[in-house]
């Protein structure tokens, strides 16, 4: 158990939240992408409302805006792809490196397996606390980016 590689993972776990989450904010834009959503989430809505009301005059107009609404969620369904992709490309490739330069299986630490405060221990091991601490840097970077989910 090496205080160094625990602070390596952890170290490239942040590493690889906020290079991803740079990504996302500078390369893929999502403030325009959430502009989408509200207006595509605003269309669904008036449009279920004519439908529980059955007024036509309103479904014909809302029909002419079907081919641009079906765009917009094309769009929208791309970024999030995109998002995924992005995401999980900087994640496996931090997993990769660290996989490469550690022994990922060896115990990282030890915690209590009891809720009573027995002497039961389950180990920790390098990779487990690369995602431990990746979910955690994850959405300390959300917040602090501002990304809603």
């Amino acid at each position: 158990m090496s205080a160094s590689g625990v602070v390596m993972v952890t170290l490239v776990s942040a590493a690889a939240s906020l290079l991803g989450h740079l990504v996302l904010k500078f390369v893929l834009h999502p403030e325009r992408i959430r502009l989408k959503t509200e207006e595509l989430k605003a269309y669904r809505l008036e449009r279920a409302a004519a439908i529980r009301l059955k007024d036509q005059k309103l479904l014909k107009k809302l029909d002419k805006q079907k081919v641009y609404m079906s765009k917009v969620e094309q769009e929208v369904s791309s970024f999030q792809l995109k998002t995924m992709l992005v995401n999980m490309g900087i994640m496996l490739s931090a997993f990769y490196f660290l996989w490469f330069t550690l022994p990922m299986g060896d115990v990282a630490g030890r915690f209590s397996a009891s809720l009573y405060g027995g002497n039961e221990e389950v180990q920790l091991n390098y990779g487990l606390w690369y995602f431990i601490s990746l979910s955690f840097f994850l959405q300390v970077f959300r917040k602090a980016f501002g990304v809603s989910s």
